[in-house]
């Protein structure tokens, strides 16, 4: 139980940390593991659904997906990407993440579902070696950038792989304003965390240097923070068992839920880009 509670308490030592953290408690409480942010839309019947109902948004605003090399960076542990696989029928998606964690991860639910055609590896979103160029046909980024320290090479390579035509959506949470003013507290923990968030102006002038035809430019917020306070009735209404570890993942989601609410409210911009190469 302290491994446990110790797990929990890691969240906000580093990326690696809160990933893990995450995992292991969408998997205690959901039975499944975390995609990313929810969105009311349509079927609101679970968390894990509004998380599905993010992804189906974000993937309205590009053409079809059958048929299609599709290259998810950024793909975690692999949930998203095989949901996008089931449900929209594409040759081939790749899916790449820089925390080896989280690719095994992936690795494993791909064995376990007997899915063919997808392939999940650890790569480096600024650098992307792994993937040749002009070899796909949708990119699909789904919070993810904000890690990113130099956002401007990850969308270079977005250019780099892209087919002539091809598409991409990113979904990101951005910041209000930008003030490098903060504590040396503050700068620590941003450090640790790996937060690089990005403006909007700085993603419009990012896409216009990486030759990146923006066409469509959305702001969720509104959409995420209802999800996100609607989400408090899912855990309420949880069947709640004995265990006090399981206790402290219900703990846990609460305390995530109100913090994301707060800064999205407050500090945080919630967008989803699409558009192509030109």
């Amino acid at each position: 139980m302290f491994a446990k509670l110790s797990l929990l308490l890691s969240t906000a030592i580093s990326t690696e940390y809160y990933y893990k953290t995450i995992n292991y408690a969408f998997q205690t409480f959901f039975d499944e593991y975390m995609m990313h942010y929810p969105l009311l839309d349509g079927d609101n019947s679970s968390f894990v659904q509004c998380q599905k109902n993010l992804t189906d948004h974000c993937l309205t605003k590009i053409p079809e997906l059958k048929g299609k090399v599709i290259l998810e960076v950024g793909c975690g542990n692999g949930s998203q990407g095989i949901y996008i696989f089931n449900k929209f029928q594409p040759a081939k998606l790749t899916g790449v993440d820089i925390n080896k964690d989280s690719i095994n991860i992936a690795n494993d639910k791909l064995a376990d579902n007997s899915v063919k055609n997808i392939v999940f590896m650890v790569d480096n979103a600024e650098k992307l070696s792994k993937i040749e160029d002009n070899s796909v046909d949708v990119l699909i980024n789904i919070e993810s950038a904000f890690h990113y320290p130099d956002k401007n090479k990850f969308l270079k390579e977005i250019t780099r792989i892209l087919r002539p035509d091809g598409w991409f959506v990113i979904a990101d949470i951005l910041t209000v304003n930008e003030d490098n003013n903060h504590s040396r507290i503050k700068n620590f923990w941003k450090k640790k965390m790996n937060f690089h968030h990005w403006t909007l102006e700085k993603y419009n002038e990012g896409f216009k240097n990486a030759n990146l035809i923006l066409k469509d430019s959305e702001r969720i917020t509104n959409l995420v923070i209802n999800a996100f306070e609607h989400s408090h009735s899912f855990i309420k209404n949880h069947p709640m068992k004995k265990k006090l570890s399981f206790k402290m993942v219900k703990i846990f989601f609460k305390i995530n839920i109100n913090l994301n609410i707060r800064l999205l409210k407050n500090k945080r911009q919630y967008y989803v880009f699409s558009g192509q190469k030109i």
